[in-house]
């Protein structure tokens, strides 16, 4: 092998070597970690104040803005299977609320994929939750695959 191919390959693993260790110490801030609503309540300080991703069914009604683990605990109104969805922000205001309500109810009763930040000591309205995702950055409807 030439000194410069064996050059070229040394610097190419260097590099990657690096991106890779870089990669892992990086506070990801802007890529999610995808976590499984289970081991999001199962494991509250594990992701508290970490931008998360997960997957739940969406109740959007009155005093009940969550992501249950599931349509079976939202039926049998199990709010420590669900995740306080919090719509508000430092310059909310009502009318920014509610055009934020408007445009979710198309969710409720749905599979939702949710990005944004995990609080575990939001419980949301009475404390009934497991928990908050604030700074929401994604909310939309999950596609099952029984089309």
């Amino acid at each position: 092998m030439s000194i410069i191919l064996k050059s070229i390959i040394s610097a190419f693993i260097f590099w990657f070597s690096f991106s890779c260790y870089a990669g892992e110490n990086q506070d990801n801030g802007s890529m999610p970690i995808g976590v499984s609503i289970i081991n999001l309540i199962a494991n509250p300080e594990r992701y508290h104040n970490k931008k998360i991703r997960f997957i739940g069914f969406a109740s959007v009604e009155f005093e009940n803005f969550s992501i249950y683990l599931s349509k079976e605990s939202y039926d049998n109104r199990m709010s420590l299977n669900a995740i306080w969805l919090d719509l508000e922000s430092k310059n909310s205001t009502v009318d920014s609320i509610m055009k934020k309500i408007h445009g979710l109810i198309k969710l409720d009763k749905h599979y939702v994929i949710v990005e944004g930040v995990f609080d575990k000591n939001d419980k949301g309205h009475m404390s009934m939750n497991s928990g908050s995702i604030n700074g929401i950055t994604r909310l939309d409807k999950w596609d099952s695959r029984s089309k």
